[in-house]
């Protein structure tokens, strides 16, 4: 969700997924309406889905981010909905800002079981822009972490769809695509795996 104006840029003939990425995370592309690209991550990470869940829950470590300028917790109207604000510094392009609103659809079981779901969408249209930020009103996505059948990993599936707004060069569209959005997943992944040392 944080980098997501990285991952959104590349268009493509075809309506379907269209593989980018074929590693131990596998990218996916496809057209989508009022957006330049939706972009979907999948990796199998070597953690517990409850493990993966703590992480993406927890905001210090989403304001710890690459390219992190600013993250507030704006609103919590219900006890499933939160609305938030992301201002991103990004290398050579204008900073870009959102806010969304994040909903818990499905969440994992006691047991770690089930599957934990969260999408968002965006809040805010008739917030004022912030002068020298370009402010993206399309952002809409989900994560989705399910355990795997033995329950030692994580099957976990990131979805992005937005428009960053403004002029991108090509080679950001490039990064986001082959780097951003596998480091993101890895990340959450190593994230993960260093609390479970540090419980030990």
């Amino acid at each position: 969700m944080l980098v997501g104006l990285f991952l959104a840029i590349v268009t493509s003939a075809s309506p379907d997924w269209q593989l980018v990425v074929n590693g131990d995370v596998q990218v996916y592309t496809r057209p989508k309406a009022n957006c330049a690209e939706e972009v979907r991550g999948d990796m199998v990470m070597r953690v517990s889905a409850a493990e993966v869940r703590a992480v993406l829950l927890d905001e210090e470590y989403a304001r710890r981010a690459p390219y992190m300028a600013e993250f507030r917790a704006i609103a919590h109207p219900t006890p499933n909905t939160w609305v938030h604000y992301t201002r991103l510094a990004l290398p050579i392009v204008d900073d870009r800002d959102y806010f969304i609103e994040i909903t818990l659809e499905s969440d994992l079981a006691p047991d770690g079981s089930g599957e934990y779901r969260s999408s968002w969408k965006p809040w805010g249209l008739d917030r004022p822009a912030r002068r020298g930020v370009v402010r993206m009103v399309h952002n809409e996505g989900y994560w989705r972490v399910r355990s795997t059948p033995d329950g030692a990993h994580a099957e976990v599936e990131y979805d992005l769809a937005l428009d960053p707004g403004g002029l991108i060069p090509a080679w950001i569209a490039e990064a986001g695509n082959k780097r951003i959005l596998p480091d993101v997943m890895r990340g959450i992944e190593a994230e993960a795996l260093r609390r479970r040392s540090l419980a030990k």
